[in-house]
């Protein structure tokens, strides 16, 4: 069936969409959004939904893909950073090294 591919890929898509949608929406009212440039003092403060705006900005920022699982991924490598080796005013985009 390979329609069925073609398929979820279309609903991905459309979930993607809908998730940057409230995510911009979300930004509008909230603190500022600093994507990669989040000091882990700042990012290990926000809540679960906060750090996922965060981490989904520094993606779109970098250009990489903003599956959801992928998302996932990215803000759970910041928190393990943040809470080993990352400072206080170390950036989030630095757990990619740079």
């Amino acid at each position: 069936m390979a329609t069925h591919g073609v398929h979820r890929r279309g609903w991905r898509a459309v979930v993607a969409l809908l998730a940057s949608s409230v995510i911009v929406a979300g930004c509008s009212g909230s603190s500022a959004n600093n994507g990669g440039d989040t000091s882990c003092a700042d990012f290990l403060e926000m809540n679960g939904s906060e750090q996922t705006e965060v981490i989904t900005k520094f993606m779109e920022d970098e250009g990489r893909d903003l599956s959801g699982a992928n998302v996932n991924l990215h803000k759970l490598s910041a928190i393990a950073f943040c809470n080993t080796v990352g400072m206080p005013d170390s950036k989030i985009r630095e757990i990619d090294g740079k």
